[in-house]
């Protein structure tokens, strides 16, 4: 499928139709989109759950590994909520630097109001940092107005950045979001696509719809 952009770019994603209420945008890490994310989407669209599974840093051509991310166009990413939004509740699936653009892209994306809509977000182990650096408070970017807009955050146990997890919770907190934390356990971030990836992260890749489907608004699914 594709989606023509406020800025002139092509955005092309994968669409997983299914006749539920939801759709989700899942949009993939700056480590670009791998087979088992895909997997993952189909297994949703036959529980009823339609995705759209798109690849900004293949989309954008962007480079600079993961702030290349930031370079995405809010514009563009609140045309594609839009449109998503149309005739199905949202939620937005986010991996790693993706959660910026996805983020940044709420705050204008307004009711007849002019008030920001509520929406639902699963960050998987976001970085929002302007800088991280070891022994030392890391530092968030602004995303904008967040109000009303509802986080889930699922941050790997066996990562470095599960010590500012809470930090990072209040900087979320402090523009708007209602944020909640969970640690997954023996994980690594990317664990679904790792090459030295341990038995057990093998079988929770295999497990990564469930992982997604345990978390979404209930009572939206049918």
């Amino acid at each position: 499928m594709h989606l023509a952009a406020p800025s002139g770019e092509q955005l092309d994603y994968l669409r997983y139709p299914a006749d539920g209420k939801q759709r989700l945008i899942w949009v993939s890490s700056e480590r670009g989109q791998g087979e088992a994310e895909r997997a993952a989407a189909s297994q949703l669209a036959r529980r009823g759950v339609e995705v759209w599974l798109l690849d900004l840093s293949f989309s954008y051509l962007l480079e600079g590994g993961p702030k290349g991310l930031d370079q995405v166009p809010s514009a563009d990413m609140r045309t594609l909520l839009r449109l998503a939004s149309r005739e199905k509740e949202l939620v937005v699936v986010a991996l790693g630097r993706a959660a910026v653009p996805m983020l940044r892209a709420y705050g204008s994306w307004l009711d007849r109001d002019g008030r920001p809509q509520g929406l639902n977000y699963l960050l998987i182990h976001p970085n929002l940092y302007e800088e991280a650096e070891p022994f030392k408070d890391a530092r968030y970017l602004e995303m904008g107005n967040l109000d009303g807009a509802r986080l889930i955050i699922l941050q790997p146990r066996r990562s470095a950045a599960v010590v500012w997890l809470d930090r990072q919770g209040e900087a979320l907190h402090k523009q708007g979001a209602i944020v909640k934390n969970e640690v997954l356990e023996r994980l690594r971030e990317g664990f679904w696509a790792r090459q030295d990836a341990t038995e057990y992260e093998v079988q929770m890749g295999q497990q990564l719809a469930d992982l997604i489907w345990d978390r979404l608004p209930r009572n939206e699914r049918q």
